[in-house]
C-alpha cells in the first residue's frame, strides 16, 4: 500500500524523498516493484507438474517433454525445435522413435 503510494507521488517528487518522508527503504520500494512484475503461475508449469504427478513422480525432464510433445504442447524455447519437428506438427502426424542396433 505505501509503495503504491511513492508510485503515484513519483511524478512530484523523487522515489527517495518520498521513500524518507514515508519513512520506507527505496531498496523495498523497488523490490516490491519487482514482485508485482512477476507473473503469479506460470501456464506450462500446471502442465509439467501434471504430467509428473500423472507418472507417479518417475519421470525425467525429458520424458516429460516427450509426452507433453505428444499431446502437442511445445514446452521449451522454439529454437530447441527442429524444422522437422514444426513440419509434422503442422501436418498433423507424429514423429516416431527410431531404433539403434548397437552392432556395427
Amino acid at each position: 500500500m505505501i509503495y503504491t503510494l511513492i508510485a503515484q507521488v513519483q511524478q512530484k517528487a523523487s522515489i527517495v524523498q518520498a521513500c524518507r518522508a514515508l519513512q520506507v527503504s527505496s531498496a523495498g520500494y523497488y523490490a516490491a516493484k519487482a514482485r508485482a512484475r512477476q507473473p503469479a503461475i506460470c501456464p506450462a508449469s500446471v502442465q509439467v507438474k501434471a504430467a509428473f504427478e500423472a507418472n507417479q513422480h518417475c519421470y525425467g525432464s525429458r520424458r516429460i517433454v516427450d509426452e507433453l510433445q505428444a499431446q502437442d504442447i511445445m514446452i521449451g524455447s522454439p529454437s530447441n525445435f527442429s524444422k522437422a519437428d514444426v513440419q509434422r506438427k503442422v501436418a498433423g502426424r507424429r514423429a516416431f522413435a527410431a531404433s539403434h542396433s548397437n552392432e556395427y
